[in-house]
């Protein structure tokens, strides 16, 4: 189609709706009610009725109410004194209703454009009339197993009332009980079963009568409720006379079962089905609702009204409140076929309320709606917009209309008109392009026309590339805690590329990134650390929020299998326990199941979860062997060839076991000698899980060697394991036994007694001539002493004899230094000899102590031991132990670290065990599980160097450090750390300038490094500096490596500078590429004295040179004065000369300010060797020729540091 073509068919248009005529649109709202009166209401004489009618329309709505089918004059002088209406609605109000005003009520609702009526509300009053009196209640007399029928009439009652039956005593009851309670007896309601049942006009019957419907003679009485009034009546009373037997007979099964069947009851039951009809009933239910409907001119129109009942409802149709088939004239373009209601070709004329009435004998259904034919030129109430879709994708482009009557839609791309194959024109106006094309971009025009106009409008679409994963992920099996990884390559279209994202899912749900097992990088997808909940499908999804692709990849972990389920305690009985459990194939995480592990906890000690058995990996069943008075849950674990599952969930059943006598007596009896005079006697306490039953006791009894009589104790604690006795004597034989006994009894083996002994004492004996071996050399570690053998019988002794122990100490270091040795000696006489009987004087006791601190002066003694106490101290000796090898370094720091290098920082040891001559470092290079050889850096440190770099290391590897310490006598026990290298990526830490002393001539700078964790630090740095204004850096050159401070030389005097500090990495290649250079920020300092230039200005100012003259010529002058003076002054005499010299207190001194100190303690520079530590204060800062304080960045230094360095 041409270009001219679309303009073309506007003109067209627009002359169509210029031959409408020039109509004018009028459409017309007919009336509809929106609030009216329910179908049914109640009222009491003289209390108030309100009957609601609120309808809406556009026209001035006209209301009017029907009663009875009448209209009801609201204007008549009687009705507006009892009749209230609301202004602006159809809501009247009666405030004193009475028997005259009940009826049925209508609303009615006219405007130019129809009639609605409302619901047809029936107004009534409320009542219920009494039951007729009865003097006497009617026998019923009936047969055992017989049906029976109690008739019940209720009175009239509006509404109808509610009907059941009571039970009231009988009116000898009445008079004879005054516990009878009436009001109580009036909701003593029969209760109805599948024997008893009533029907829906308050008859009640029996389907077969029983003995205990006679109820004592009590009456039956028929109620009446009416719910309105909140009013009952009772009535129709009626008492049961049974008699009569029932026959029986008995069917004897083979399971000696006995079934008795009731001959007269089952044939009555059956009679009772047969005979009685059940009657449904209905009223009407709407099954499909006429609605309010706005439809367009010359449009077809079709109205359902439908409703469901018993009998079949009738349906009335209504135009404006006039029966259908008395509408004069009839339309020409309405049919009728019972529940539907046709119009065709509809005009704005045909605006009207149509009302349905369904109905049959039990009620009826009203519905009132309107239906509104307009005249509505178009609109487009969604326009097409701006769309970007993907290649092969569909897409609708949105143009929805609205329009009475309904617009006819076209569409076009540029100038052509769509239609067919691709274009699909959706009802609502929408064009749905299917597959699109590259071709298809372009600007589109939606037209949308009818009758009473058009509407246009534009948009436009752009068709991008498909994405499309071309680099797939594929299936992957890893093994437990390894990492699994996916990758995923997506191309799309070159326009849409900086839109492209990918995100995962796992069995068709969004993956949690939170995870932090969990990452995703681009196109790849890591798992660290998997486990078998890992295991899954995944599916990459890459999305341009154009279009999307998406593949899967299964991943499979070979894992510990999952838990075990549905563990179940199949037999508990008093000894054992049989479980069961299920396992699943696919559990097992794709490595073979082997066995089972079988757990228990029992209610002694829940949170302990014994093993119990090992089953193969074919059971699913196994026995638990259990103890007496408890109460067990079990768990069951599978194992694999990777590990042991998680436990399956404890058992929901508990096994319980019963009581029993306890299976042992407690383990462990002995006596304790710790305390002087009391039998201690102590014992391992028997869990509570041993105990098998309550009232759990240890019965304790005790006999001293030689005596008759057995004194019992009886410890009812089961957690105590130790009882304490008052005795005579000092390490005393008892024989002593420890029985366990519950409610049960006792144990059936008996207790074994247990031979022991009352407590020890101190001995009475104390070791003589105390001194050194003289066969036993004494070196920096060991020395052998001897003494004289002491008597070692228990009475002297007092307990047990174990022997001697060597005391030893530091002089005058006793309490914090003291050690003991014990020196065990063979008891080879009996308990009953003396020393004399068996020993010579000559003999001696030796020993030997190996562990002595070297280099120190020693003191020591001996005592004799039993189990738990010591004698007094023999004779104390004294001795020197000589030089020996040092102890470990206090500690050992790396300071700093950086990709090849550490700065190591310790301290001396604490046991220097004589003078320390120097320092040794070294390391060793740990390569996962393997640690090399050491490698010695440094064996030549002095003894004072506290710091020490160990360089030319390789990044990012672990090392593990060492430092020794060095006397004459050899090197100590090293001290180590392990510590990693950082990495050679990481730019070197910034140093920070922290102070800057200037002289005359030179400046001294101190720096420190940042406290960062992981921070890389460099192996040198350099000072670099500069006059102010000068672009160039000058390097000073020496480095620094083992401290943080360096002083430039040759600077000139009254002069600014700025300086910086340069970290480097240790590497010549790292040096010569300035890019690992680290520099810290500038510090701006300016030199003390006089600059050359002002000194060499000064001395060649004319004004100078008339003032030395000037000076010159007046000491000239005063020579001859001195001269003249003299002279004349030999004919006095003075007075003797005083003494200037001025010894004021606190006069400043000059000479003494020369000589005064810089600080009182050694300066600690003194270590490094490399500089004059007699210019430099303790912490490295240089301290000589600076008379002008500190300069920015440093604080000023104390006067005298001021000037002590000329």
């Amino acid at each position: 189609m041409k270009v001219w073509i679309l303009p073309l068919l506007l003109v067209l248009s627009a002359c169509l709706l210029t031959a409408v005529n020039g109509a004018q649109i009028h459409n017309c709202m007919p009336p509809a009610i929106t609030t009216q009166a329910r179908m049914t209401v109640y009222f009491h004489d003289s209390t108030k009725v309100d009957l609601p009618c609120i309808a809406q329309g556009k026209q001035t709505l006209v209301y009017s109410w029907l009663k009875d089918g009448e209209v009801l004059d609201l204007n008549s002088e009687e009705n507006k004194a009892r009749i209230s209406v609301t202004p602006g609605q159809g809501s009247i109000s009666i405030p004193q209703a009475t028997d005259a005003d009940a009826g049925v009520y209508q609303c009615r609702v006219q405007n130019q454009c129809g009639v609605s009526l409302s619901i047809k509300t029936n107004l009534l009053r409320v009542f219920i009339e009494p039951f007729p009196p009865v003097t006497e209640p009617e026998i019923k007399k009936v047969s055992l197993g017989q049906s029976l029928k109690l008739s019940c009439n209720p009175p009239n009652s509006v509404p109808k009332a509610t009907t059941w039956w009571i039970l009231n005593p009988s009116d000898d009851e009445y008079n004879g009980n005054d516990n009878v309670d009436k009001e109580e007896d009036m909701f003593n309601k029969v209760e109805e079963n599948d024997r008893i049942t009533s029907d829906y006009n308050g008859n009640l019957y029996f389907i077969y009568v029983m003995e205990d419907d006679e109820q004592k003679g009590n009456r039956y009485t028929c109620t009446a409720y009416n719910s309105e009034l909140r009013s009952l009546n009772q009535g129709e009373d009626k008492v049961i006379k049974p008699y009569g037997s029932n026959q029986f007979f008995s069917l004897q099964t083979f399971t000696a079962v006995y079934f008795t069947l009731f001959i007269n009851e089952a044939l009555v039951f059956f009679l009772f089905i047969l005979f009685i009809n059940f009657f449904f009933v209905a009223s009407p239910k709407w099954t499909q609702m006429p609605k309010d409907m706005e439809v367009g001119v010359e449009d077809n129109v079709t109205i359902v009204c439908d409703a469901e009942g018993d009998p079949q409802p009738h349906i009335q149709w209504y135009i404006n409140g006039i029966p259908i088939n008395e509408s004069t004239p009839a339309a020409s373009n309405r049919q009728v076929r019972r529940n539907v209601l046709m119009f065709y070709n509809v005009t704005q004329d045909d605006s009207q309320v149509i009302q349905c009435n369904v109905s049959n004998v039990y009620g009826y259904r009203w519905a009132d709606v309107f239906m509104q034919v307009v005249a509505v030129e178009p609109a487009i109430t969604k326009e097409p917009t701006q769309q970007k879709v993907a290649k092969e994708r569909n897409v609708t482009i949105p143009c929805q209309v609205t329009g009475k009557p309904k617009p006819s839609v076209v569409w076009y791309k540029g100038s052509q008109l769509l239609s067919g194959n691709r274009y699909k024109i959706m009802d609502n106006g929408d064009l749905h392009v299917a597959m699109v094309e590259e071709g298809d971009s372009g600007q589109y025009t939606c037209l949308a026309m009818n009758r009473f106009g058009q509407a246009r409008a534009e948009g436009s679409l752009l068709v991008r590339g498909k994405t499309t994963i071309v680099s797939k992920p594929v299936d992957d099996q890893v093994s437990y805690g390894e990492e699994a990884h996916f990758r995923c390559v997506a191309k799309t279209d070159p326009h849409e590329t900086n839109n492209l994202r990918y995100y995962w899912l796992k069995n068709g749900e969004r993956l949690n990134t939170s995870d932090p097992r969990i990452r995703i990088e681009a196109e790849d997808l890591y798992i660290t650390k998997t486990t078998s909940k890992d295991t899954g499908t995944y599916t990459c999804v890459a999305d341009n929020q154009l279009d999307s692709d998406n593949v899967t990849a299964v991943l499979e972990v070979k894992a510990p299998p999952d838990p075990p389920y549905n563990v179940s305690v199949v037999v508990c009985s008093g000894s054992n326990a049989d479980l069961a459990w299920e396992f699943a194939d696919s559990s097992s995480n794709f490595s073979p199941l082997q066995s089972f592990i079988v757990e228990y906890n029992n209610s002694n000690d829940p949170d302990n979860w014994v093993v119990s058995s090992s089953p193969s990996a074919a059971d699913r069943q196994a026995r638990v062997q259990l103890t007496p008075w408890a109460s067990y849950t079990f768990r069951v674990r599978a194992v694999n060839g990777i590990g042991i599952s998680d436990p399956s969930k404890p058992t929901q059943t508990l096994c319980q076991t019963p009581e029993a006598r306890p299976a042992r007596h407690p383990a462990g009896v002995r006596t304790v000698g710790d305390k002087t005079g009391y039998l201690v006697i102590e014992w391992e306490p028997m869990p509570k899980i041993e105990h098998n039953g309550q009232d759990f006791q240890y019965i304790i009894t005790w006999q001293a060697e030689g005596e008759e009589e057995v004194k019992t104790y009886i410890e009812t604690n089961p957690e105590v394991n130790r009882y304490e006795v008052k005795v005579d004597g000092v390490y005393k034989p008892y024989t002593v036994t420890v029985s366990a006994k519950n409610a049960k009894g006792e144990p059936h083996l008996k207790a074994k007694p247990v031979r022991g002994f009352s407590g020890e004492a101190e001995p009475r004996v104390v070791p003589q001539n105390f001194e050194l071996d003289p066969d036993v050399p004494v070196t920096a570690t060991s020395a052998g002493f001897r003494w004289d053998p002491v008597d070692t019988s228990p009475k002297s002794i007092r307990g047990a004899f174990q022997g001697y122990k060597i005391r030893y100490w530091k002089k005058d270091r006793k309490e914090d230094t003291l050690h003991e040795e014990l020196v065990v000696v063979p008891d080879i006489r009996s308990r009953r000899a003396t020393i004399e009987d068996y020993y010579n004087p000559e003999d001696k006791i030796r020993g030997t102590v190996s562990n002595l601190p070297s280099y120190s002066d020693i003191e020591a003694d001996v005592v004799v031991v039993n189990t738990y106490f010591s004698s007094n101290g023999s004779n104390i000796i004294n001795f020197t132990t000589p030089e020996g090898v040092p102890d470990r370094v206090e500690y050992l720091e790396a300071l700093f670290r950086g990709s090849s290098h550490f700065l190591l920082e310790w301290g001396p040891p604490i046991e220097k065990n004589g003078i320390i001559t120097g320092y040794g470092i070294g390391y060793r290079h740990i390569d996962g599980l393997m640690v090399n050889d050491l490698v010695i850096v440094r064996d030549d440190l002095g003894p004072e160097q506290r710091r020490a770099t160990i360089e030319n290391l390789v990044a990012n590897s672990l090392y593990r450090l060492y430092v020794w310490a060095k006397t004459a006598k050899g090197q100590g026990r090293e001290y180590f750390i392990d510590v990693r290298t950082t990495d050679d990526i990481t730019k070197l830490a910034f140093p920070e300038i922290k102070d800057i002393y200037p002289g005359e001539y030179r400046a001294n700078i101190t720096w420190d490094l940042p406290d960062e964790k992981g921070a890389r630090t460099g192996s040198k740095y350099y000072l670099e500096y500069r006059k102010m204004g000068n672009g160039k850096w000058e390097r000073e050159q020496h480095a620094a490596t083992e401290h943080f401070w360096l002083t430039l030389e040759k600077l000139e005097p009254a002069t600014t500078y700025e300086v910086r500090v340069i970290s480097m990495p240790n590497s010549k290649a790292a040096e010569m590429d300035s890019s690992n250079y680290q520099p810290s920020d500038r510090k701006v300092f300016t030199t003390t004295g006089i600059g050359a230039t002002k000194a060499a200005g000064f001395l060649s100012a004319w004004w100078f040179i008339i003032m030395m003259v000037a000076i010159a010529i007046l000491i000239l002058i005063l020579i001859i004065v001195c001269i003249v003076k003299r002279n004349r002054g030999k004919e006095y005499k003075f007075p003797p000369e005083k003494d200037t010299t001025d010894e004021t207190p606190g006069h400043f001194n000059e000479m003494a300010k020369r000589k005064s100190s810089i600080r009182g303690e050694t300066d600690s520079l003194e270590d490094y060797g490399d500089v004059d530590p007699t210019k430099f204060n303790e912490d490295g800062s240089f301290i000589g020729q600076y008379g002008s304080g500190k300069a920015e960045g440093g604080e000023p230094p104390n006067a005298s540091a001021m000037s002590s360095i000329v």
